[in-house]
């Protein structure tokens, strides 16, 4: 998920906003929506905590 969130984040610019959005694929991958949103959450807040966040306008 850090790789996805980092990929994810890289094209926006300051004050953008990067959604997450779901893909069938991935149905499999997680218990269900919730736990997948908890992942992106903990990515992003592990990427805010190394300072690599785009700082808002």
């Amino acid at each position: 998920m850090d790789d996805a969130v980092e990929a994810a984040a890289r094209p926006a610019g300051t004050g953008d906003t990067v959604l997450p959005a779901s893909a069938a694929a991935s149905l499999d991958m997680f218990h269900d929506c919730a736990e997948r949103g908890d992942l992106i959450a903990a990515a992003a807040s592990r990427r805010r905590a190394r300072g690599t966040v785009t700082p808002e306008r």
